[in-house]
């Protein structure tokens, strides 16, 4: 996140991707400006969401009328609203409520420039997956939806005001986010058998976690941890995610993200309910392996997670 001003089409720089169902969605970026307005269906998004640089972050756009595409832009800048403060697992961070009323656009418009997502088919609800780049031009931004009909009419445009929070990159950078007020654990077991967590936040072979959520339930809004290896030493990863505690909710649906040496973002979706294990079972997400010798190449193979308990 360093800042620099970019010209239209500023989206670009903000989503690398879309995906639903575990699929990715076929997209196009549009070089003019998105109407404000429009006779098409209303959308509906949470007015508030929090990313990190190389993260992924999953929503729900729906309509009361079925869409075949969604056309998301942006508007760069905007003031963050949160204080943090060092990462660790009993360290909670302080939120500051937003004061706007829900979904009420913003006072400046998206710049020019949208992305132009179509679905496979008509619905009035789908679940988006963005992955966001691992470098961003600003902290703090909004995005601004739209979606449109079977015959081709755009609706009114509803504002999500987005905070992306730094972290850390480099070779392996493994992300979790997820939906709701619960005490989610990210787990990445290294060649060596070390494995990186919130009670093993560093290990030799330089693995890192550097950002960690909703500790013990002391609940900070914003749902996504990071770890990291800026030279990922060559073998197997293990990564694992941990439902530590539902916290009082009924269920958490999680995004994982997995960049490594270059490669694609790979993204793993999946859903925990009940109150949580306490760190007693977590759940295997992927495993890929860095070759040695090169520090361009990857493969990996996944293993279905668990998709509820």
């Amino acid at each position: 996140i360093d800042g620099t001003p970019i010209a239209p089409p500023a989206i670009a720089s903000y989503v690398a991707s879309f995906q639903s169902g575990g699929k990715e969605l076929a997209s196009q970026t549009v070089d003019s400006q998105l109407e404000a307005t429009g006779s098409g269906p209303e959308v509906d998004v949470v007015d508030q969401a929090t990313v990190v640089n190389g993260g992924s972050v999953g929503q729900t756009v729906s309509s009361d009328k079925k869409f075949t595409k969604i056309r998301l832009a942006v508007a760069p800048g905007g003031a963050s609203t949160r204080a943090t403060t060092s990462p660790g697992h009993t360290t909670p961070r302080t939120t500051t409520p937003r004061t706007t009323p829900r979904n009420t656009p913003a006072a400046d418009s998206p710049v020019k420039g949208y992305e132009e997502i179509t679905l496979d088919a008509p619905t009035d609800s789908v679940d988006l997956v963005l992955s966001v780049p691992q470098q961003l031009p600003e902290s703090a931004f909004t995005f601004y939806y739209a979606v449109v009909d079977e015959s081709g009419n755009q609706g009114p445009l509803t504002s999500q005001s987005v905070e992306a929070i730094e972290v850390s990159t480099g070779d392996v950078q493994v992300t979790a986010s997820w939906d709701a007020d619960s005490d989610v654990d990210l787990h990445v077991i290294d060649p060596t058998g070390a494995e990186v967590y919130f009670g093993s936040t560093t290990v030799s072979s330089g693995g890192e976690l550097d950002l960690d959520s909703n500790a013990a339930c002391n609940i900070d809004g914003v749902r996504n941890e990071n770890i990291t290896w800026a030279d990922a030493p060559p073998g197997e990863y293990t990564v694992l995610i941990d439902y530590f505690e539902g916290c009082g909710v009924s269920e958490t649906n999680y995004v994982v993200t997995v960049f490594a040496n270059g490669k694609d973002a790979k993204i793993y979706t999946g859903k925990f309910t009940g109150d949580g294990d306490q760190n007693s079972d977590p759940t295997e997400v992927t495993t890929f392996t860095v070759a040695g010798g090169n520090s361009s190449r990857t493969s990996t193979r996944s293993s279905t997670p668990t998709p509820t308990r």
